[in-house]
């Protein structure tokens, strides 16, 4: 007697995945199926082809699936993904809903989890690129996707909608999903904390990441990351902390490059260029960043600062305070409050970092001034009465 139901291949794909591939099947396929599906994993060779993504339509799910959108919605997600190369989008099996594709250069995967994991950080990186937050919305990531079913007959399912191109960059920390997908962690914790010697690292990480209100990107935050990706750069969106992760070297590069606010510099040569990481950077309004290194208490260059933390910190794309521009232009930080330099010249030169514009007189140009921040925001420029000169004895008249 011909037994006929459901199976998968292969036996125990999240782990150490086997099938007896040459099991025949004792019933006719084309009488009893119902369905056929595939994940995208090649399970025999170990590598992943494509990751999909299932978006379910309102119409036809019951009311207790909570991932089933509108029509706007789907509509969102369409306008969202229309420029991106690399996505391909099809109908659902019935018709109403979406599906995204991104096929894959074979990426090596030993498993299913392993897949699940790279599908997750491909979703992250495609809500940083659309700027649409498709993790809310997804019903299936990774998953089973229907090629043929039932349900299809009489519908327009799995039309093609867009072609994709393939996606030959990959996010660098797609293993950092892991324990995402194997329900050890609710959001990815990098692995510069996990793998770190500092005492804490995940505590402090955990209490510096959990405190941020998370700031949206804009299109010159997009800006910075395109640079970093056409420069060849190693860097990554991490969705789930909301965060940057890439090289102080690599940053120092799109400052110049792309003609930023205020002031950045790092000691980092950048010897290991597209191969190296070394800082994260939280989002600011308006295009800003506020950028730490790896590890509190790491050493930088003067425009750099300790938070409250111990973490080596600077901002980004930001006007500075007078703190860092008088750093920058080794200014002498004075016991009664603010910064001495030796020419007027200099100063004008914080005051134009600061946003400010001040015309001092060539007359005046080579005499101390000091630079004080009132309470009220306004800037004390307090220049010297008389020019001084250096004495044969090396005092100052």
């Amino acid at each position: 007697m011909n037994v006929w139901k459901s199976f998968r291949i292969p036996y125990n794909a999240k782990t150490e995945p086997e099938y007896n591939i040459d099991s025949p099947i004792t019933f006719d396929l084309s009488a009893y199926v119902e369905g056929i599906g595939m994940t995208g994993w090649d399970w025999m060779n170990r590598v992943s082809k494509w990751v999909a993504f299932d978006f379910d339509a309102m119409i036809g799910h019951s009311d207790r699936h909570v991932h089933r959108l509108t029509q706007t919605d789907l509509d969102n997600i369409k306008e969202a993904i229309t420029d991106i190369e690399w996505v391909e989008l099809r109908k659902s099996t019935g018709g109403l809903g979406l599906h995204i594709y991104v096929h894959l250069p074979d990426v090596p995967t030993a498993n299913h989890n392993e897949h699940a994991a790279l599908a997750r950080a491909i979703m992250a990186h495609l809500s940083m690129k659309a700027q649409f937050d498709f993790q809310s919305k997804v019903d299936i990531c990774g998953g089973n996707m229907w090629v043929y079913h039932n349900k299809m007959k009489g519908t327009d399912g799995l039309t093609l909608i867009k072609q994709g191109k393939v996606l030959d960059s990959l996010p660098d920390n797609w293993r950092d999903n892991l324990p995402v997908i194997t329900g050890k962690r609710t959001k990815v914790i990098p692995s510069f904390v996990t793998e770190s010697q500092v005492p804490d690292m995940e505590q402090l990480f955990a209490q510096l990441s959990g405190q941020r209100t998370k700031t949206p990107l804009d299109i010159k935050h997009r800006e910075l990351m395109t640079f970093l990706q056409n420069s060849g750069a190693r860097w990554w969106w991490d969705a789930d902390n909301n965060m940057l992760v890439c090289h102080t070297f690599d940053l120092q590069s799109a400052h110049q490059d792309l003609n930023l606010r205020g002031v950045y510099s790092t000691v980092s040569t950048g010897r290991d260029s597209g191969n190296d990481h070394n800082c994260f950077a939280f989002p600011l309004r308006d295009g800003g960043w506020v950028v730490r290194r790896f590890g509190p208490g790491t050493k930088e260059s003067n425009v750099w600062n300790t938070d409250n933390k111990g973490w080596t910190r600077c901002y980004f794309n930001v006007l500075p305070d007078l703190h860092i521009a008088a750093r920058h232009y080794n200014g002498t930080e004075v016991p009664s409050g603010g910064y001495l330099f030796k020419e007027a010249d200099i100063a004008g030169f914080v005051i134009g970092m600061l946003g400010g514009d001040a015309e001092i007189p060539n007359y005046l140009s080579a005499r101390e001034t000091k630079l004080r921040m009132m309470q009220d925001g306004r800037l004390l420029i307090d220049i010297d009465r008389f020019e001084r000169s250096i004495t044969p004895t090396g005092r100052s008249d």
